[in-house]
């Protein structure tokens, strides 16, 4: 009886002499839910604290051993079991799993999962923007015209439909995250409202240069407008209750297509109808609506705490999915484009899949976003090597759009000439392939230096 109590007056002693460190808390904040982190605190203290062999009692190589164990997890609860055991063989199998053995900084660590579905909706992206630059087709159809499109043509155009909402969404978690590494709402909303403008001053300038090569012609509101602004209104929304603006998301989501024959002028155009109008001597085209993008970004914020649960992203990714099939197949509300029977049941498919982007329905954000949240359930817990393309692009998201925009058009004028969709692929690939090195040596150079204006690029 002694024994234990000098066993656990030992284990107390050691508790109180190695606390966690606030940058050990902040790791914790940032990788686990809520009602998780209790447990991973008892674990790092308990576990890391006292029961591991051989190893120094020193307060800085605690702290770096624990922050490795972190890291390891990936906000995993079975992970961090996992890294403790494989510490407990020899504290130096954790450190070497890690890579360099020293303590990620709370600002620089990333969420692979997220990182890597975000560089593969890039890639796919790219498709979509060398196709309108090369395709032979696409000045003369839309590809979802299903009068004159091909079911391969439609696909193409389809499968990239999946990027704007997986942009907005994880941008919202994004959000999320840099509040809880330590910061608070008000450093969040400037951080929202000075990289939001930012946004919106590329696409009045970078990005409208890139598209036409010249300052001429209608002024185009694309996904860089629409992400910018939303970012700003973010900044405010953020200020609200997480569980109340998690309401008013879904509601706007779900709701706001009851206002799809509303004509409110330019005001109205801006916010939630695709429309051509004049501007003094300047012609606008509003490509993204704000509504109802900025509630798909709120969305993501609101939900990142359950997505970095596994099982939970996998429940709403199958929710999101099976509620599409059903809303879509009432064919009643959900979209401003109902589908019809057509001549075969492929075609009848390819009905039922073309859902409105501009801006987007609410059939059109479940069948894509449903299908996302699965695919990054699937990433969630794989450990991806910081050389794969998905993580390179995933990590300069920006730097890539902005680049692969140039890289295609640039190619489109060199070439003066127009391919069919062998070609298209073609092109995609040689976009693609040539983009890696480059992004590589750019994420590098984020990782090396913290310049501050690495962060708006």
């Amino acid at each position: 009886m002694a024994a234990f109590v000098c066993g656990y007056n030992f284990q107390e002693r050691v508790r109180a002499m190695f606390p966690l460190t606030s940058k050990t808390e902040q790791q914790v904040e940032a990788l686990f839910p809520p009602e998780q982190r209790d447990v991973v605190r008892e674990l790092l203290v308990r576990e890391v604290g006292n029961n591991l062999p051989a190893y120094s009692w020193d307060s800085a190589e605690l702290e770096r051993l624990r922050l490795a164990a972190l890291k390891y997890s990936g906000g995993n609860i079975d992970a961090l079991h996992r890294a403790i055991a494989l510490a407990k063989e020899d504290w130096r199998n954790l450190l070497m799993a890690e890579g360099p053995k020293r303590p990620a900084s709370a600002a620089k660590e990333r969420i692979q999962s997220i990182d890597a579905l975000r560089g593969l909706v890039m890639i796919v992206m790219a498709l979509d923007h060398v196709r309108d630059f090369v395709s032979v087709d696409a000045q003369r159809f839309q590809p979802d015209n299903l009068a004159r499109t091909t079911a391969a043509l439609f696909f193409t155009r389809w499968i990239t439909h999946f990027c704007a909402p997986v942009f907005f969404f994880t941008a919202g978690m994004g959000a999320f995250y840099w509040l809880r590494r330590g910061r608070t709402k008000p450093q969040l909303s400037r951080f929202l409202w000075t990289r939001g403008l930012w946004l919106v001053l590329l696409e009045l300038t970078v990005l409208r240069l890139a598209m036409n090569f010249r300052f001429e012609g209608p002024w185009l509101l694309t996904i860089l407008w629409a992400l910018g602004w939303s970012m700003v209104a973010l900044g405010f929304l953020s200020r609200f209750p997480l569980r109340a603006l998690a309401v008013v998301s879904v509601a706007v989501i779900a709701l706001h297509n009851l206002a799809d024959k509303v004509d409110g002028g330019p005001i109205w155009d801006v916010l939630h109808r695709q429309a051509l109008f004049p501007l003094g001597s300047l012609k606008v085209l509003v490509a993204y609506p704000l509504i109802p993008w900025i509630f798909v970004m709120a969305a993501g914020f609101c939900s990142a705490e359950i997505v970095r649960r596994r099982k939970a992203t996998l429940q709403l990714g199958i929710v999101l999915t099976v509620a599409f099939i059903a809303v879509r197949w009432l064919n009643v509300y959900g979209d401003p484009q109902p589908w019809a029977i057509q001549k075969t049941a492929g075609w009848t498919l390819l009905s039922f899949l073309r859902c409105t982007k501009y801006p987007p329905s609410l059939d059109f954000l479940l069948m894509t976003l449903g299908p996302a949240l699965l695919i990054l359930a699937w990433f969630d817990g794989r450990r991806f090597a910081r050389t794969n393309p998905l993580i390179v692009f995933g990590r300069v998201p920006m730097f890539y759009f902005l680049c692969h925009f140039y890289l295609a058009h640039g190619l489109a004028v060199v070439l003066k000439a127009q391919y069919g969709l062998s070609g298209v692929y073609l092109m995609w690939a040689l976009v693609v392939i040539a983009m890696y090195p480059v992004c590589l040596w750019y994420s590098r150079v984020k990782e090396r230096s913290r310049a501050w204006w690495l962060s708006y690029l």
